[in-house]
């Protein structure tokens, strides 16, 4: 599509030339509903992990200091969750 020139590029009259397929406007709406879904899931996902990295980042130097020990972790998480 480049050949044209020296410098690559692409060529206005190549790509209006060529054929596009747009699917039905069903198509696009079922495909949005189902992508919402996932999208949802994924910042859900997100937002748990930054949850446990918080959490972990809390804990984890008290336990390794000694400043806390496992029974009070425990009921740290449960009273963080």
């Amino acid at each position: 599509m480049g050949a044209d020139s020296a410098v690559p590029g692409v060529n206005r009259n190549v790509v209006y030339a060529r054929k596009l397929t747009v699917p039905p406007k069903g198509a696009v709406d079922q495909f949005a509903v189902h992508i919402d879904v996932i999208f949802a899931r994924c910042k859900s996902l997100r937002d748990e992990s930054r949850a446990l990295m918080d959490l972990r980042d809390t804990l984890l130097p008290k336990l390794l200091s000694g400043e806390l020990r496992i029974p009070e972790a425990e009921q740290e998480v449960a009273e963080a969750l």
